[in-house]
């Protein structure tokens, strides 16, 4: 009694044999087995159409056949549709129908007549082998899948290091194809070089299989395609060996680096950016502090010169000295608004202006402070947007950047004013790690053929009194200046450079619509600036307040002089009450801002008038103010007359 094989059992069976006394014999066999349905043919056309039909797990096939199809060429055309292992049936085995048959991959040979034992043993380990092939090629199927979809190039070789696979990635960053790449040495399909110097780069494979260990590249490399192309890459290579130790090839990874040298590329440049812009912002508060100071000490210093200079009878030399002192006081005046422009705290007065019309009005003057060697370009959009900003401070760029780029041609060339509209997008807002917002923008650059500045000058270029100017011919001022103007405008400045070569400078503006502002109307000066109204000067700097009140009496005015809000308030509520009709007061002093005092006495006095004073504010309430033109506010250091002039024409207002 022939034991039933587990794995064979409940299979479907094709058998095909003309002899019908075998056929039968063999399906009382297979039966006793334990096979399933089991079908009988006697030709190789039907043996055909039974597979087609039936689709069997398993297929008996004698050799010799009667009619036009044998064996051999029946399980030819089946097996182009079926995937089932066929078993040949013979009594003759002659060496050339074994090589046939041999080309149809049987899974094995049974000859007549039958042994039960070797027919059992023959099925088993043929559907064995069979499912085994099946397991594997499933397998191949995966691990193909697999390669097809990472997006690294991969590449394996043999234990010489002959290309026995590639995946498409490997196909398209080596220029090869599999079937091209087939069977040459790795080395000729996977080109190295070191970037930068072109040297050559030993093969990772090569290292992989020499010494059996898991190789990366070490330095910045590139692959060189079929066609020469260079292409950044990391690399590694893995040998292949089996449990005994022997070397069965090597596995070669690749990837492309060029997208991620782009961002890392990108996110240096922001961090610079970021760094740069945290460093200005320090300087700048610095600066800004510094200036508001010296705004107070300089308003005291010009403002007693101006009334020493205002008596009669002053002896010559006494004048002159004077007149020394003041122009001395306006020069430093001078230095401590570029210092509030950069620390962004200078106090504008915006408008929508054109770009384009201002370096126009300006080329004449521009013109003049030129050299006859020098060749003067303007070049503006005819489409040229408006920006928002204080027009005298883009004057002020401008005549910055001009003078700069004329003090680096010392033996001629061109300067370039140009103007053009510009949009940035968000991917390049963000790469640049600064305050840039996209939208729209005007371009303002300057450009010169200048001498260029090194990269270490660059770095430095925005910071307060840093020049490469001899002593005495700059101050250092030119480029911070414009750099707090334009971002006190919301804009950005770009800046390249290049040694023997020039130097632009990109000033970006926010573009607005025409009818988004117009330009502040600025007050008129009074020829009558005295007056005989009551003055409530509020000055925390007891100097500055002193001199102020000296200024002002002396054009008849009554001025009633308190160092905070809390003595304003009550002087206001005191018996009897004072009832100014101009309160003059400091914007930034202790305890109370002047804005919050001059909300206070209007609410006591609706009629008063207010006129801020100050060296530097940051205060939102007068800031929105001025900007729309609501709010008059005095710029520290002024001029006395100045001032008297202001405080008549906003008392006539």
């Amino acid at each position: 009694m022939i034991a039933t094989a587990e794995s064979i059992k409940g299979l479907r069976a094709l058998v095909v044999e003309d002899e019908i006394l075998i056929a039968e014999e063999l399906r009382e066999r297979l039966a006793k087995l334990g096979l399933g349905e089991i079908e009988v043919v006697h030709s190789g056309e039907r043996a055909v159409e039974a597979a087609r039909r039936q689709g069997p797990h398993m297929i008996l096939m004698d050799i010799r056949l009667r009619g036009e199809m044998d064996g051999i060429e029946a399980a030819r055309t089946i097996r182009q549709f079926l995937d089932s292992p066929v078993v040949y049936l013979t009594a003759h085995s002659d060496p050339q129908t074994v090589a046939r048959a041999k080309d149809t991959s049987p899974f094995g040979y049974i000859l007549k007549p039958f042994d039960e034992r070797e027919l059992a043993v023959t099925l088993e380990l043929s559907w064995h082998r069979h499912q085994l092939e099946r397991e594997l090629a499933a397998s191949e199927r995966r691990y193909a899948a697999t390669l097809a979809s990472i997006g690294d190039g991969v590449l394996a070789t043999d234990s010489a290091g002959r290309i026995e696979l590639m995946n498409r990635v490997a196909e398209g960053l080596t220029g090869w194809s599999q079937d091209e790449a087939m069977g040459r040495p790795v080395g000729e399909v996977v080109r190295m070089a070191l970037e930068g110097s072109g040297e050559p780069v030993e093969q990772p494979i090569s290292r992989a299989l020499r010494e059996r260990v898991t190789v990366h590249l070490e330095a910045p490399t590139l692959l060189l395609s079929r066609s020469g192309q260079p292409l950044p890459i990391d690399d590694s290579a893995a040998p292949i060996v089996t449990d005994e130790g022997e070397l069965l090839g090597a596995v070669l990874a690749m990837r492309d680096v060029s997208r991620r040298r782009l961002t890392e590329d990108a996110l240096e440049q922001a961090e610079m950016q970021l760094r740069q812009a945290q460093k200005m912002e320090a300087v700048g508060r610095l600066a800004g502090g510094v200036a508001h100071d010296f705004n107070n000490l300089l308003f005291v210093i010009n403002g007693v010169t101006e009334l020493l200079l205002a008596e009669d009878g002053l002896e010559g030399g006494i004048r002159s000295s004077l007149e020394e002192v003041r122009q001395a006081g306006v020069r430093a005046a001078s230095l401590t608004r570029q210092l509030l422009a950069f620390s962004r705290r200078q106090v504008v007065q915006p408008a929508a202006v054109h770009p384009g019309e201002l370096v126009q009005e300006m080329s004449r003057l521009l013109q003049r402070l030129l050299a006859e060697d020098v060749r003067f370009v303007t070049r503006c959009d005819a489409d040229l947007r408006s920006v928002w900003v204080d027009p005298g401070q883009l004057e002020q760029v401008v005549m910055n950047l001009v003078v700069n780029a004329r003090d680096a041609m010392a033996g001629g060339g061109e300067l370039a004013v140009e103007c053009s509209n510009h949009e940035l997008g968000e991917a390049a807002a963000l790469a640049r790690g600064d305050s840039a917002r996209p939208g729209r923008y005007v371009r303002l650059r300057v450009t010169d053929t200048g001498k260029g500045m090194t990269p270490e000058a660059m770095e430095r270029a925005f910071e307060p009194f840093f020049t490469t100017k001899a002593e005495g011919e700059g101050t250092g001022l030119g480029l911070s200046t414009v750099y707090g103007i334009v971002q006190q405008a919301g804009g950005f400045v770009d800046l390249q450079s290049e040694l023997g070569v020039g130097t632009a400078v990109d000033v970006y503006l926010p573009a607005v619509a025409l009818q988004e502002g117009t330009v502040h109307d600025r007050l008129p000066v009074s020829d009558s600036p005295g007056g005989s109204e009551t003055i409530l000067l509020v000055e925390d700097a007891a100097s500055v307040r002193s001199m102020v009140a000296h200024a002002l009496r002396r054009h008849g005015y009554t001025v009633v002089e308190a160092a905070d809000g809390a003595e304003a308030l009550a002087l206001f509520d005191g018996a009897p009450g004072v009832e100014p009709d101009l309160l003059l007061t400091d914007v930034v002093m202790p305890e109370m801002s002047g804005s919050e005092l001059a909300a206070r006495v209007l609410e006591r006095r609706p009629a008063t008038r207010v006129l801020y004073l100050s060296g530097h504010t940051e205060d939102a309430v007068v800031l929105r103010g001025v900007d729309r033109g609501e709010v008059v506010l005095l710029q520290k250091p002024l001029t006395l007359s100045r001032l008297v002039q202001q405080v008549r024409q906003v008392l006539d207002t």
